[in-house]
């Protein structure tokens, strides 16, 4: 009986095993198709869809039909809108007019759209890619009829989803915590990213330079400003969540849906598992920590922290 006791005694005396190892280990008894550790990438449903319609609306032109193309009918042109088909105010955003463009569209749109939609959720990554998408096409096309008045030059045209991208990296900048940003390589502060991406979408063929400074333009300031009368209310997200389309796109277990409520995208957050490479990094540095104990000055000590030597 005395054996046992002391048994159990020096089993609750045991140190507590690492971070890292608990991890691995929780990661050894978990069921071989948990997400976080399967091949396929977690892609948000809206993210997704995104890209779909890109390919779905580009496509078929770009692999179908012999060049030259004809403009498509769904592109951001003054002369249409005059004709009242404002559906190419939102539109444009999935056309495409060379493969290597759509290929970058879809990379920006699962990198920008797809961190935007974790931090707001997909009802309202959704709201916002139409409201930033129609404002920036209206600031377009008027910087666009000032420069064929002024005689300034021909314009490019505005297509693909990077001047909203834009628009979702100035808000993400601006609201971040960080601030430093690994970019290329080098460590900057995090309000150049946006700046530094900026000039790298010269190379993307076929892009409007000037739509995407509009994008960014609306980006910085609904960051700064924080303008609640264009915002979307979470309590009309959660209702949302529950009607079609979201309430299909929710029971497609394929892809991450996220959820309108901040406090459940919060927890999301919390019990996301670190990477395969962080808990390596942890068990190294658990190895070789040295746990240190913090002893108050004797200046400071009080009657209760004296130190006290008990002889038996």
């Amino acid at each position: 009986m005395g054996d046992s006791r002391k048994e159990a005694e020096g089993a609750e005396n045991l140190p507590e095993p690492p971070r890292g190892a608990r991890t691995l280990a929780a990661m050894a008894v978990s069921e071989p198709g948990y997400r976080s550790w399967s091949l396929w990438p977690e892609v948000p449903s809206a993210t997704f869809f995104t890209a779909l319609l890109s390919l779905l609306v580009s496509g078929p032109r770009l692999f179908l039909l012999q060049p030259p193309l004809a403009p498509s009918g769904l592109s951001l042109r003054s002369e249409a809108l005059r004709n009242w088909q404002v559906y190419r105010l939102v539109t444009y955003i999935f056309v495409y007019e060379n493969p290597v463009s759509l290929l970058c569209g879809a990379i920006i749109i699962w990198r920008f759209a797809g961190n935007f939609e974790r931090t707001v959720g997909t009802v309202r990554h959704c709201f916002f890619t139409v409201i930033f998408a129609i404002i920036c096409a209206i600031i377009f096309l008027s910087f666009e009829a000032v420069s064929s008045l002024s005689k300034l030059g021909e314009v490019e045209d505005a297509r693909g989803f990077t001047p909203v991208a834009f628009a979702m990296l100035g808000v993400n900048s601006v609201r971040s915590r960080m601030r430093r940003a690994l970019v290329f390589g080098m460590v900057v502060p995090s309000m150049l990213v946006p700046w530094l991406l900026l000039c790298a979408s010269w190379l993307i063929p076929q892009t409007s330079f000037l739509s995407n400074v509009c994008g960014l333009g609306i980006g910085l300031t609904y960051g700064f400003t924080y303008c609640y009368s264009i915002d979307l209310p979470e309590r009309v997200a959660l209702k949302l969540d529950q009607k079609f389309p979201f309430s299909l796109m929710r029971k497609i277990s394929m892809f991450k849906y996220i959820s309108g409520s901040s406090a459940e995208r919060r927890a999301a957050q919390s019990r996301k598992p670190h990477g395969l490479q962080d808990d390596l990094n942890s068990l190294t540095r658990d190895r070789t920590q040295v746990p240190t104990v913090k002893v108050p000055s004797p200046n400071h000590w009080t009657a209760r922290e004296f130190p006290t030597l008990t002889i038996s």
